[in-house]
């Protein structure tokens, strides 16, 4: 096997914590994060180079990084070195195998010191292996690193988005907002939204947000008229910038952002479950953009940056990508949401 190296995509993993709970690299709340994975031997061999993490884990907070202690020792003896508690996430019991994808304990790519240290960036790819003496402070020196160029505006990483201006009208967008203010439509539980026939509200807990209600345009007389602009406005957009042939769509919703958020905010992506898998693109149209106050899409794996399309532009990405809608601060956000597939 080839030795892991920077720039590697890291080996996605779920491995249990040291409360027994699943720990998975690629979930929701893991994802888009610096991730500092510090590989270690025995206690023994690395109480000296943990203890340099637990000193400066409060440092690797202010950067936004999380450290993830990993060895392959007994879940009695996982949280505590010489009487002291660790900080931060442990998973104490890991495989051989995990040690092994990351290149550590393996036949061609053996390593001697008591810890090694995997750097993984907030897209899920390897930034830095260190070895050696000094691993905390050489890997708080390089997530410093990390932190200040995901604010630079010279090295932004842009998710791959795509924006088409114009897709919906002023009055369409209007239309819509008033669709959804009049709407008399009885309310639902959100595992019940999909393969509603008629117009159903429901309110959209992502991870316990309490801001969101969604109105579905199941049967409503503005649904045909807005598929026809997509089909004519959109879909030939989508062909080009993806490659990808979209030809069906599920039903049309008008999401309502307002008030305070709640939840935990980390973001999401929209093909995680079964009855969802099928989606391939998510569409976001705000309708009335210049009235509210925040709002904006935040893709976490590719930085910290902001994106807030015109009122009528389609927003359009992958469905697999995590993603978020800020809070909306002032106002009320009206958006046209819509997820997109095809025969592959």
């Amino acid at each position: 096997m080839e030795c892991l190296q920077d720039g590697d995509l890291a080996p996605r993993f779920i491995v249990a914590d040291d409360k027994g709970k699943p720990f998975d690299l690629g979930a929701d709340n893991i994802a888009g994060r610096i991730i500092v994975l510090v590989f270690y031997r025995t206690h023994s061999d690395s109480i000296g180079a943990l203890n340099e993490f637990i000193a400066l884990q409060t440092e690797f907070e202010k950067m936004g990084a999380n450290i993830v202690a990993i060895g392959p020792e007994n879940k009695k003896e996982s949280r505590k070195l010489n009487g002291t508690v660790f900080p931060f996430t442990a998973l104490p019991a890991a495989p051989l195998e995990l040690f092994h994808a990351y290149g550590i304990k393996s036949e061609t790519c053996t390593l001697d010191s008591p810890t090694t240290t995997v750097i993984v960036r907030p897209n899920g790819h390897v930034f830095r292996i260190l070895t050696g003496s000094s691993q905390a402070a050489h890997a708080l020196t390089a997530v410093k690193h990390l932190s200040i160029a995901a604010k630079s505006s010279e090295t932004v990483n842009y998710p791959p988005i795509l924006t088409v201006p114009d897709v919906l009208s002023a009055s369409e967008c209007a239309q819509l907002i008033s669709a959804y203010d009049n709407s008399q439509a009885p309310f639902v539980k959100p595992q019940e939204v999909l393969g509603q026939a008629h117009d159903v509200k429901s309110r959209i807990p992502d991870y316990g947000r309490q801001d969101r209600i969604d109105l579905m345009l199941n049967s409503h007389e503005m649904r045909d008229k807005i598929v026809r602009r997509l089909q004519h406005r959109l879909l030939p957009e989508i062909k080009k910038a993806f490659h990808y042939e979209v030809t069906s769509l599920e039903n049309l919703r008008i999401a309502k952002y307002e008030g305070s958020r709640g939840g935990m905010s980390h973001g999401h992506r929209d093909n995680s479950y079964k009855d969802v898998a099928h989606r391939r693109f998510a569409v976001s149209i705000n309708l009335n953009a210049k009235e509210f106050e925040g709002g904006e899409l935040r893709f976490p794996e590719f930085g910290p940056h902001l994106y807030k399309g015109e009122t009528g532009a389609a927003v359009v990405f992958s469905c697999s990508l995590l993603h978020e809608a800020i809070g909306v601060k002032n106002g009320a956000r009206y958006v046209l949401l819509v997820f997109l597939f095809g025969d592959q």
